[in-house]
């Protein structure tokens, strides 16, 4: 059995990849500007060995080997990165065959190998299974086109997913359709979830590690840290093209559309930033709002409460100032849970986000 060394990452479940909240210059407006929108059981290090007890010597007491957190910081090099172990096709081939090539398994597969094969795959046999839709919006070297044709698929196949209402807003963006990305926008703004499946693709890719040999904890801390979220920086890139747009519009003397279109991208922001999923998508989401108000006179007024700009401001300041908070103390607290409360500690992640599962850990490790 391979040994397998680990970085921890500081993406996603890391505690040092807080994103710089800056905001975006906007961009002059061009010659025209678009009518405006109406209102809206195998470790990945081996355990240290006890020491032989000689002869004459009373036996040693147990040592319980350490769990994969603190093998990890044990070999943690400081690298702005992670490595985890991926799993071969020879691996993942019992997987695959015991759950009949499903859709979820086979996005397991390429999530836990990283060989696109899998995706290939998944897209050419279960291409109306929006987690299938959306990965594949991702895949690497494909053409725009290819990437739109995928987007369209995506908001086929999930309707009421404002995620894909999202993804395909940045693509109208992108390709000078700004009328139709308020469209895309204003429809969202109707829709009752913004689901990126990350609780599926966790579970599937535990126990594609479980299958191959792995223990739970590890399973379960190599799925967590492996967990792809790449429509995050599409969605940062979503909010920089909505603050542009109301730049255009309050230099061309229309703050109501402005004001309108300003709303539509604090709500990307303030349905990412709902502590039900990972800490980085609520950091992501307090990015886009901050961004989005720092283009404002910070005198201004914000809502109804008497509050400033200025005042919305300092608010996500904090917030993001408490998750920092918090965050800081996920190595210590998560490496001296017992294996059992890993496993733990990444179910309730699954159920009821990053946030909530670190404050369970931190508060259990205070109580010991």
């Amino acid at each position: 059995m391979k040994l397998q060394r680990l970085l921890l990452p500081a993406l996603g479940l890391c505690l040092l990849g807080i994103i710089v909240l800056r905001p975006a210059a906007p961009r002059p407006p061009g010659d025209r500007v678009v009518d405006p929108p109406r209102a809206p059981a195998r470790p990945f290090f081996a355990s240290r060995p006890v020491r032989a007890a000689t002869l004459d010597a009373a036996p040693l007491p147990a040592i319980p080997p350490p769990n994969l957190f603190q093998r990890a910081m044990k070999d943690y090099s400081g690298a702005n990165g992670v490595v985890i172990p991926k799993l071969s096709a020879g691996e993942l081939e019992p997987f695959l065959t015991q759950n009949h090539r499903s859709a979820a398994s086979l996005l397991a597969a390429f999530h836990t190998s990283g060989e696109p094969i899998f995706l290939q795959e998944a897209w050419q046999t279960h291409p109306d299974d929006p987690r299938v839709a959306m990965t594949a919006i991702f895949q690497a070297d494909i053409t725009p086109e290819e990437k739109q044709r995928r987007v369209d698929k995506f908001r086929e196949t999930n309707p009421d997913n404002a995620l894909a209402n999202y993804l395909g807003a940045l693509q109208d963006f992108k390709a000078g359709r700004p009328a139709q990305a308020l469209a895309q926008l204003q429809t969202a703004a109707g829709t009752r979830s913004l689901r990126d499946y990350s609780a599926d693709f966790m579970q599937s890719s535990e126990e594609a590690y479980q299958t191959a040999g792995y223990s739970q904890a590890d399973a379960a801390t190599a799925a967590a840290i492996g967990l792809p979220q790449p429509y995050l920086p599409e969605l940062k890139a979503l909010g920089r093209s909505i603050g542009d747009l109301a730049a255009q519009y309050r230099q061309a003397g229309d703050q109501a559309a402005a004001q309108a279109t300003l709303q539509m991208g604090l709500e990307i922001g303030q349905r990412l930033d709902s502590g039900s999923a990972t800490m980085m998508q609520d950091i992501v989401g307090l990015t886009i709002q901050r961004n989005l108000l720092a283009e404002l006179d910070p005198t201004m007024t914000f809502g109804g409460g008497g509050q400033t700009i200025q005042n919305q401001i300092d608010l996500l300041t904090q917030q993001r100032t408490a998750l920092q908070t918090l965050a800081t103390q996920q190595v210590g607290a998560v490496s001296a849970l017992p294996d059992d409360d890993v496993v733990h500690y990444f179910q309730r992640m699954k159920a009821s986000g990053e946030t909530a599962a670190l404050r369970w850990a931190v508060a259990k490790i205070g109580g010991q």
